[in-house]
């Protein structure tokens, strides 16, 4: 803080009263924002917030590669859908001398891809077993894997269905003996996030 005073004299040597003025010099910068948001996540428009930084009158934010945008609010949300991968917001905060901080960042991973479809297989085809069971390989993003199993007539036409479900497992086995016939098991993929692959099947 800095305070100067004047004081006028006239031509016969009276001196006025002292007039002051304090001057603050800030040069200290706001904290840095520290934004966060949901990830990883399948929503391509995130919202990123973060906590009010006390001495901020606004924020200046950069999504990707895009220009600087300058707001006052404490959350930012994508105006423009997002690409699968990485996308990191930067994060800072303009006092009102015009200080400004260093950026805050956050990134955030889009996933909207399904998992591999899963390669059904059985080494029990066309056998007298009555409960054969079906196979696939490992899918390493997968959380569980939906199961349908159908009953089907030569050509492939569906016949009946038998049952539905899911399991963490990579091999299903029917609980109960099947009759004659022929039966396909239709398997898909879900990961954590719910992407869902196309069904893969073994008849």
């Amino acid at each position: 803080t800095y305070v100067i005073s004047i004081r006028a004299k006239d031509e016969v040597g009276i001196w006025s009263d002292w007039g002051t003025h304090t001057t603050v010099v800030d040069r200290t910068a706001p904290d840095n924002p520290i934004p966060t948001s949901t990830t990883p996540t399948v929503n391509k428009l995130p919202e990123w917030t973060w906590p009010a930084i006390s001495d901020a009158i606004a924020y200046g934010i950069i999504l990707n590669a895009r220009d600087e945008v300058l707001q006052t609010n404490t959350s930012f949300t994508s105006p423009v859908s997002l690409s699968d991968g990485d996308n990191t917001i930067k994060v800072r905060a303009q006092d009102s001398v015009g200080n400004w901080s260093g950026y805050g960042t956050h990134v955030v991973l889009i996933d909207t891809l399904a998992p591999a479809i899963p390669n059904v297989s059985s080494d029990t085809s066309k056998s007298s077993i009555k409960r054969p069971t079906w196979t696939w390989d490992t899918i390493s993003d997968a959380e569980f894997f939906d199961w349908h199993l159908t009953r089907v007539n030569a050509d492939g036409s569906l016949a009946a269905n038998i049952d539905t479900g899911s399991t963490t497992l990579n091999s299903y086995t029917p609980t109960q003996d099947l009759s004659d016939g022929l039966y396909k098991l239709a398997v898909s993929s879900t990961d954590s996030l719910g992407n869902k692959s196309d069904g893969g099947s073994f008849t």
